[in-house]
C-alpha cells in the first residue's frame, strides 16, 4: 500500500507541475486572475512531495532529522492550501460581488495559524508524532491532527453555499469538488488506513478546477478574437461595415449568384468640411448612412472611403433591384440630392464589371449633380 500511496503522490505532483507551467503561460490577464489558484497549485505540489519522500524514505534511520521534517510539512501545507484555497475563494467572490469577507478571511487564516502552532508543538513535544529507527510513529495526539483543517473545509464548504448567487451554481459545484474530493479521501482511509491520499485528493480537486478555469480562458478568448474580428470590419463612425468587411463580402459570393451593386457617394462633403467643419461633415455622413441603413436593411451597406458607400444585394431578382433603384433615387432627391449614385446587376462570375458599371454610373450621376447645381466639383 506505500507504493501505491508514494505511486500517487508523485504522479499527483507531476500533473500538478504540468498545470502550474499551463497557467504560467496563459494571457497577462488571466495570469493576474489566477494569482491565488497558482499558489494553491504551489502549496499542493509542495505537500505532494513532502507526504511523498517522508513515506520514500520511512524505515530509514540515517535519514532521521530529514524524516521529522518531511512529517512536519507535510502537517504544515494542509493549513497552508487550506488558507490559499480560502483566499482564492475570496478573490472569486470579490471579482463578481465586490463586497469584502475580511472577517471569514481572518476567520480562517487565524484557525490555520492555531493550527501550525499546535503541530510545532506536538512535533517537538512528540506528541504528534515521533520518528524510532527511521519508522513513523503515531503520537497521542494524531487524532487531533486533521481536526482545524477538516473545520476549516466544512466553513469553506458553508461559505461557497452562501455564496451560490454571487458565483454561480455550476461554479459552486466546481469549487465545492475542492472540499470534497480531501473528503473523500479521509472516507477511503477509514477503510484502508495504509492508504494516505489527502494531498492526491487536494490534487485532483485543483485539476477539476484547472478544467473550469481553462474552458473560461478559451471562451473569453474566443469572445475577444470575436469582438476584434468585428471591429477589424466596422467603421466606427456609422456603424456599416468597413473596407475589409466590404471585401470579405465580396468573397463570399458565388460565381453563379445573382448580386446586386449600389456605389453611393456624398456630395459636396469637401464644401461642407471646409465652411461648416468636420463635425459637420460627420454629421452628412451619419445621415447619408442612415438613409441607407433605412432604404436598404436587407442588403450588406459598407463605408469603403470618406464619402464612398457601397450596398450589396444577394439573391434578388433584377426586376425587384431595378424597383428598388428607382425608390433609391427619389429618397436621395428629396434629402437635398445628398449623395450620387451608381448601379447594377448581375451573377458573381461577373462581379469586376458589375463594380465597373456601378462606379462609373455614379461618377456620370455626380458630374450632372455639380452641372447643376453650379457648386464646386472638388466639394
Amino acid at each position: 500500500m506505500v507504493i501505491v500511496t508514494i505511486t500517487a503522490n508523485f504522479v499527483a505532483a507531476f500533473f500538478i507541475e504540468i498545470i502550474i507551467m499551463g497557467v504560467y503561460q496563459t494571457s497577462a490577464k488571466a495570469y493576474e486572475g489566477t494569482k491565488y489558484y497558482r499558489h494553491c497549485l504551489w502549496t499542493c505540489f509542495l505537500g505532494l512531495i513532502f507526504e511523498g519522500f517522508s513515506y520514500l524514505l520511512d524505515g530509514r534511520p540515517e535519514y532521521t532529522a530529514l524524516l521529522y521534517l518531511l512529517n512536519y510539512f507535510t502537517y504544515i501545507f494542509i493549513d497552508l492550501v487550506t488558507v490559499t484555497y480560502t483566499f482564492y475563494i475570496h478573490s472569486l467572490v470579490m471579482e463578481r460581488d465586490g463586497k469584502p469577507s475580511r472577517k471569514f478571511l481572518l476567520f480562517q487564516a487565524g484557525l490555520c495559524i492555531m493550527d501550525i502552532f499546535f503541530l510545532t508543538a506536538g512535533t517537538l513535544s512528540g506528541g504528534l508524532f515521533v520518528i524510532k529507527d527511521g519508522y513513523y510513529i503515531y503520537g497521542s495526539w494524531d487524532f487531533f491532527i486533521e481536526v482545524i483543517p477538516e473545520f476549516c473545509i466544512f466553513c469553506l464548504f458553508i461559505f461557497l453555499i452562501s455564496k451560490r448567487k454571487v458565483l454561480g451554481f455550476r461554479n459552486m459545484l466546481i469549487l465545492c469538488a475542492y472540499l470534497i474530493m480531501p473528503g473523500l479521501s479521509a472516507v477511503l482511509r477509514l477503510f484502508i488506513p495504509d492508504l494516505e491520499f489527502g494531498y492526491v485528493g487536494f490534487a485532483l480537486a485543483l485539476a477539476f478546477i484547472y478544467v473550469k478555469l481553462l474552458s473560461t480562458m478559451i471562451a473569453e478568448s474566443n469572445v475577444r478574437a470575436q469582438l476584434y474580428n468585428s471591429l477589424s470590419t466596422k467603421d466606427i463612425l456609422t456603424g456599416l461595415k468597413n473596407r475589409r468587411g466590404y471585401e470579405e463580402i465580396l468573397g463570399q459570393i458565388g460565381e453563379k449568384e445573382n448580386m446586386g451593386m449600389v456605389f453611393c457617394d456624398a456630395n459636396s462633403l469637401k464644401a461642407v468640411n471646409d465652411n461648416e467643419g468636420h463635425e459637420a461633415g460627420d454629421q452628412l455622413l451619419q445621415k447619408l448612412s442612415d438613409i441607407l441603413k433605412e432604404s436598404f436593411s436587407d442588403a450588406e451597406i459598407c463605408r469603403i472611403g470618406g464619402d464612398e458607400f457601397v450596398i450589396v444585394f444577394r439573391n434578388l431578382d433584377q426586376e425587384g433591384f431595378d424597383e428598388r433603384m428607382a425608390i433609391f433615387a427619389e429618397k436621395l432627391k428629396s434629402n437635398d440630392r445628398i449623395a450620387s449614385f451608381g448601379y447594377a446587376f448581375g451573377e458573381g462570375g461577373g462581379m469586376k464589371e458589375i463594380v465597373q458599371i456601378a462606379e462609373r454610373m455614379m461618377y456620370d450621376d455626380k458630374s450632372r449633380y455639380y452641372k447643376e447645381t453650379g457648386k464646386d466639383r472638388r466639394g
